[in-house]
């Protein structure tokens, strides 16, 4: 008589906070939620979003003060996915009022609540080809000038030499046999702490894996 883990999850948040000397001294790591600062932040890329068969990453940016203190079981109870947009909000009393709400508006977190998405997956059977698109926050775009090319599936711009910089990449994983495929969208860190020193933010990462054995289940 015994029993087995079968599935395990895994969720979380990281709060990743700007490497510029300087700023990332006003956040401690906790640890509990790991800060990512000036001397570990090493990678070249930040993952924004990864949607892959049981594994889950989205990133979004919220101001800095939300995380000073941080307040823990506010971030772990965050309950939202990478879709999402704008929508129209309806309510019904006197005077009946209707309102545009901003992405982030229920997001279970009241330090999530109100930020920014720097990402926004995106699909219409209306378009050519690949259905499924991914655009990103304008505000970002528009004060760095990066432009989308599809050639090189990447937000991109001229570097210092005259040469395209592919600032934002976009990375699509195709599916192998029975399992599906998914998106990879990784920004540019250098240009990411520029933003966050801009907007005085930080960016938190929502992650969510499960990790299971395919041969212990039937279908």
């Amino acid at each position: 008589h015994g029993w087995r883990v079968l599935c395990q999850q895994s969720a979380g948040v990281r709060v990743v906070a700007n490497s510029h000397e300087g700023y990332a001294a006003r956040s401690s790591p906790h640890p509990q939620l790991p800060v990512i600062t000036r001397e570990t932040a090493r990678g070249d890329e930040l993952p924004a979003y990864v949607g892959v068969p049981h594994s889950f990453i989205h990133a979004v940016a919220v101001p800095a003060s939300r995380i000073d203190p941080l307040d823990i079981d506010d971030l772990l109870s965050w309950n939202f996915n990478a879709y999402g947009s704008w929508g129209v909000s309806c309510s019904v009393g006197d005077p009946v009022s209707v309102s545009i709400d901003p992405p982030l508006s229920y997001t279970g977190s009241q330090t999530l609540d109100g930020g920014d998405r720097l990402i926004f997956p995106r699909d219409f059977e209306g378009r050519t080809g690949e259905k499924a698109y991914v655009e990103v926050l304008q505000k970002f775009t528009h004060v760095f000038d990066l432009h989308f090319l599809e050639e090189r599936s990447a937000y991109c711009r001229f570097d210092s030499y005259g040469d395209i910089e592919e600032v934002i990449r976009i990375a699509r994983l195709p599916s192998k046999g029975d399992t599906y495929g998914g998106t990879a969208v990784t920004f540019n860190r250098r240009l990411l702490d520029e933003w966050m020193c801009l907007t005085d933010s930080v960016v938190v990462q929502t992650f969510d894996f499960v990790r299971f054995r395919p041969n212990d289940f039937g279908g």
